[in-house]
């Protein structure tokens, strides 16, 4: 790891031509902290406190993006997936009970200054998306779309990005916080510098890393460390700490989809593969990891249907393309001369592969809250709760298959063999059959024990109304030729009577009883 402002040596396959960097940011967020505990009732307070800092809802959630082409991008979005998909990722009759949508209509621009040897560089994006999902499930998830057509500032002058460049950027522009801090003080893998331009003109304030005792005694006092400025600027209406509020699901490191089109993708070197594929930095060494350790990198991370070569094994440019898998990234990496990459590739990426990353994350993100959800129903003995979750959760969003077309299911499987989603399912959907099995089999020994008790009680007010009738008590007297008292038939009844009352006051008030220990026989 190099010192910020330290010049290292660059690979050759890092002067590669960048032409379009797009990046597309999928970030996964817990809601919590509002009115009350239920998921829906937290995704409903979410949209009022966006509604009302000028974030406007979508009546449709096809029109995630401005439309185009007549609708016949949405029209492909929407057809790509199965029907049940289609409802939930869409809604029926253009309404969704499960995902409310909201377009953040102020930011058109982003402005990032990095550092890179001794000069750094500066970069700006054009904004063409920031939509916030809210699921009924208590998840949302941010979709931040940046773009910039492979120019970059440098000491004030216009230059060609090139793939060390574009490193640096998707390494660190995706970074909720920094990390660490070099011995100097200066913040490691983050932006030097972000700032917001401004649908009006304006722009906001040029916002710096935090630094150390900015960001330690904070994240020690909340349990969650402040995010970098330009995030919480973004995402003030959801931070406020004593109203609803959005928890992170993932660490500082935000999910990303990156579109990269490049001069000559096959100029690029293995370990710049590697770095794409895991997000990292630029480097000096020829691979960034031991060459044991990747000896399978291709066959775990590299997705190469479109990666044709011809008979000699020369790639052919004209229509290669790349797309590599990590979890928390994907990247697409194309060439210029490509017509499909260039023309048609865009547009999947945004919709089609958007969508998936989108259910992905989605997925991701509701079983690693689901574990934290189960430890609270199980501090207040409501260990039922977290089981119907799970079913809800299985019949409405957990899709065995979710398109007809091969390579969204091959896309899918890869999203979620890397956040291990299907494991992480299997265990969370145990821990809460368990759990609610634990609390049948509670309650099936407080009704067992109460039984007991009832039986017992039973047996001691029966004996006196038996021994009543049996003996024929008489408690009679003759006075002035009448009969005054009860006769011994009335009595008995009466005693029974008062009996079959106190077993039935016994009976209602067992379970209450039992809870303050006040029902005991022994």
């Amino acid at each position: 790891m190099f010192p910020i402002g330290m010049g290292r040596p660059m690979t050759p396959s890092q002067s590669v031509r960048v032409h379009e960097f797009r990046q597309i940011l999928v970030w996964p967020f817990r809601l919590e902290g509002g009115r009350t505990t239920d998921p829906r009732g937290l995704r409903d307070e979410a949209a009022e406190a966006l509604e009302k800092s000028g974030w406007a809802e979508s009546d449709h959630l096809l029109r995630h993006l401005d439309m185009a082409d007549g609708g016949q991008d949405e029209y492909q979005e929407y057809v790509y997936f199965h029907p049940f998909v289609r409802d939930f990722l869409f809604g029926k009759d253009e309404k969704s009970k499960e995902i409310r949508l909201f377009l953040c209509p102020d930011y058109v621009g982003l402005d990032a200054a990095f550092d890179l040897d001794a000069d750094g560089f500066a970069v700006q994006f054009r904004v063409e998306r920031a939509n916030m999902y809210l699921f009924d499930a208590g998840i949302a998830v941010l979709a931040l779309e940046i773009v910039n057509d492979g120019d970059i500032i440098v000491a004030c002058r216009h230059e060609s990005m090139q793939l060390k460049h574009a490193q640096i950027i998707q390494e660190r522009l995706r970074r909720a916080y920094p990390p660490f801090w070099f011995s100097g003080g200066q913040a490691g893998l983050v932006a030097k510098s972000a700032r917001w331009r401004r649908k009006d003109g304006q722009c906001s304030p040029e916002h710096a890393p935090l630094s150390q005792a900015d960001m330690i005694d904070p994240t020690v006092k909340s349990g969650e460390p402040p995010l970098a400025g330009h995030w919480a600027a973004l995402l003030k209406p959801l931070l406020s700490p004593d109203k609803i509020h959005i928890r992170q699901v993932v660490d500082e490191r935000i999910p990303q989809m990156l579109y990269l089109r490049v001069d000559d993708p096959a100029a690029i070197a293995r370990g710049d593969w590697v770095r794409l594929a895991m997000c990292d930095e630029v480097g000096d060494l020829p691979l960034p990891y031991a060459e044991d350790f990747l000896a399978d990198f291709e066959q775990r991370h590299c997705y190469d249907r479109h990666w044709i070569k011809d008979v000699n094994g020369v790639l052919n440019v004209g229509a290669a393309s790349r797309y590599l898998f990590s979890g928390y990234g994907f990247v697409a990496v194309g060439g210029e001369s490509n017509w499909f990459f260039k023309n048609i590739l865009p547009t999947h990426v945004r919709r089609h592969y958007f969508q998936l990353a989108l259910l992905a994350q989605f997925e991701f993100s509701f079983l690693v809250s689901e574990i934290q959800r189960i430890k609270l129903d199980s501090s207040i003995d409501d260990r039922n709760h977290s089981f119907e979750r799970m079913m809800e959760f299985t019949e409405k969003y957990w899709f065995i298959t979710i398109s007809k077309q091969m390579q969204a299911k091959e896309m899918m499987d890869l999203w979620r063999k890397f956040l291990d989603t299907n494991s992480l399912y299997e265990q969370v959907l145990k821990k809460s059959h368990d759990l609610n099995q634990l609390s049948s089999a509670i309650e099936d020994r407080r009704a067992s024990e109460a039984t007991t008790r009832l039986t017992v009680a039973a047996l001691l007010v029966a004996i006196p109304s038996l021994a009543t009738g049996f003996l024929g008590i008489n408690l009679l007297s003759f006075k002035d030729g009448k009969f005054e008292g009860w006769p011994s038939e009335s009595l008995s009844f009466v005693g029974q009577a008062l009996g079959v009352a106190f077993l039935t006051v016994l009976e209602r008030r067992a379970p209450n009883l039992k809870q303050h220990g006040a029902l005991s026989f022994d």
